[in-house]
């Protein structure tokens, strides 16, 4: 059921003292998309960085999503704070069993973060059509019964327009592992029977998102503009691309070694993933296995043996130019 213990602000900024990094929610701008800026899929996955397509209890169901990086129009008076960039999605699961549920995501580090606190969540929102979605958040304890709360309906118009509510976030205590997270959910459909408690809904048209931001206290304070370098960094300590240039790879007589630096040390030793791209350049996944040796948070290493002749055959059926080509670091939530 809706929380109606919800507090609802009109779409101002409060006046009080802003402390710097008080935005929880990452890239809520949407200035930083490392995966690329437009998305078609039929499984849940990132896009841009930070933000999450997420699809649960959906059975025998069919998920489909799309997700666009879409910039302002320079000048442009509608929304404050003079974002560059705001998010387009859209998200459905057909055939579900009543459980399911669709949903843009932030995962924040920390499943106590605000825990038993005052929070504020502001952002700017339209629609394509007018109609109804779900905000609501869940302290994800890695358990099945980690608790949903907030479940605010938020009203769309096709104008854009700010929400500002603030919510009560429920007190944990004990341990929990590192990965735990306190997850933010922008709800586009839920089943009549889905665990969050909200009414069965379905909003069919396209969201549109920007300047979202979430900060301990009862009043909302104007967007956090960070430089666009701090906020890269904090999105690649979840997530990093880099790229490698080296033609011997080719070559199954030498054996070759290359150590590549993150920038940015990342949450927990991630996974690697490493790519070559073809002629004509298109791009295909090398599933690394023997070839990345040494992963750490701050870097790994990159081998190829001279005695891993079917690795090297893989290599050198290549083009001699496709030892060159993007790796992907990925410690997300």
């Amino acid at each position: 059921m809706f929380n109606s213990a919800i507090q609802i602000q009109p779409g101002v900024d409060g006046e009080r003292g802003a402390p710097a990094f008080r935005n929880r929610v990452i890239n809520g701008q949407f200035d930083i998309w490392q995966r690329g800026t437009t998305f078609s899929d039929t499984v849940v996955g990132y896009h841009a960085d930070r933000w999450r397509i997420g699809a649960s209890d959906f059975g025998g169901g069919t998920l489909a999503w799309t997700v666009d990086r879409i910039a302002f129009t320079f000048g442009q008076t509608e929304v404050s704070d003079n974002p560059t960039y705001y998010l387009n999605f859209a998200s459905a699961i057909t055939g579900g069993p009543g459980t399911e549920r669709t949903l843009l995501s932030q995962r924040i580090e920390d499943v106590k973060t605000l825990s038993g606190k005052k929070a504020t969540l502001s952002f700017w929102a339209k629609g394509s059509i007018p109609g109804g979605i779900v905000v609501n958040f869940r302290q994800n304890t890695a358990t099945p019964s980690s608790p949903f709360f907030g479940n605010i309906a938020v009203t769309l118009s096709t104008s854009w327009q700010k929400f500002v509510f603030v919510v009560d976030v429920p007190v944990l205590s004990g341990s929990f592992a590192a990965g735990n997270s306190l997850n933010l959910h922008f709800m586009t459909q839920a089943g009549a029977s889905n665990p969050a408690g909200v009414p069965g809904f379905q909003y069919t048209g396209t969201v549109s998102l920007a300047n979202v931001q979430l900060e301990e206290g009862a009043l909302a304070s104007t967007y956090e503009k960070k430089f666009l370098g701090t906020e890269l960094a904090l999105c690649q300590r979840y997530y990093e691309e880099g790229f490698k240039e080296e033609s011997n790879f080719a070559t199954p007589s030498l054996t070759n070694e290359m150590w590549f630096d993150f920038q940015v040390d990342k949450r927990i030793v991630p996974t690697i993933s490493i790519f070559v791209l073809e002629s004509p350049p298109t791009s295909s996944n090398l599933a690394p296995g023997s070839f990345v040796g040494v992963v750490r948070t701050d870097g790994f290493r990159l081998t190829y043996a001279s005695n891993a002749l079917a690795d090297c055959a893989i290599i050198s059926a290549l083009p001699l130019s496709a030892g060159r080509g993007p790796w992907t670091a990925d410690a997300e939530l």
